[in-house]
């Protein structure tokens, strides 16, 4: 229990003091109460400020992307001012060193629920559905937390077998995009429709379009 109060200590001290990283502590912290004091670790997760941060943490693994970028800069404000007060250029050498590690770390997590839900929920979706436009001619750039379309290539070639990955939601979206393109798009792993929309392929077959699973 000593060492989550010292990290809640140090999570505190964080807020308002550069270089010290807030959300490394508070996680820590909330791991130590949840091993040694449930009342502890509840307050945690109720409170009005640490506990949505570490509620979408702890279910999504979601590290806010305002969070990421206010911590590299105060870390780097901290490695500046280090730089001109110290002439130990290895202490600013391990500081920074340090700082860049927690920073690679951080930047590793979806920086907000629409992005682990995007990136990290069943499929990276976002890859996923880029991969397919790919494959059926049309253009795309794909962004952190989306996708800007440019449109249907005009030499576009005849569309290629397309990976849902798994994903049910990828799998129907590009069996109907054959009604935009005219042409037939063969898609793999639809086996989860049945499971999540059993009547998908009778609805298509209302509107016009003809699945035939192989």
């Amino acid at each position: 229990m000593g060492l989550g109060f010292l990290s809640l200590g140090m999570a505190y001290i964080g807020v308002v003091v550069p270089g010290i990283p807030f959300s490394i502590f508070l996680v820590f912290a909330a791991y130590c109460f949840a091993k040694s004091s449930k009342r502890m670790h509840d307050w945690l997760y109720n409170h009005k400020y640490f506990g949505p941060f570490l509620t979408n943490w702890t279910q999504k693994s979601v590290f806010p992307t305002k969070g990421k970028y206010a911590m590299i800069l105060v870390m780097s404000s901290s490695l500046l001012f280090l730089w001109f007060t110290t002439e130990n250029i290895k202490a600013v050498a391990w500081s920074g060193g340090f700082m860049f590690l927690v920073a690679v770390w951080a930047w590793k997590f979806p920086g907000s629920v629409a992005e682990w839900e995007l990136r990290k929920k069943e499929s990276d979706r976002i890859k996923a559905v880029k991969s397919g436009l790919d494959k059926i001619g049309v253009k795309a750039t794909e962004e952190e937390d989306g996708l800007t379309i440019v449109g249907k290539s005009s030499n576009a070639l005849e569309p290629m077998p397309i990976d849902s990955f798994h994903d049910h939601r990828i799998a129907m979206s590009f069996l109907i995009s054959s009604i935009g393109i005219g042409k037939p798009v063969k898609v793999m792993d639809t086996d989860n429709i049945s499971t999540s929309f059993p009547q998908f392929i009778e609805l298509a077959g209302k509107i016009g379009m003809h699945i035939h699973e192989a």
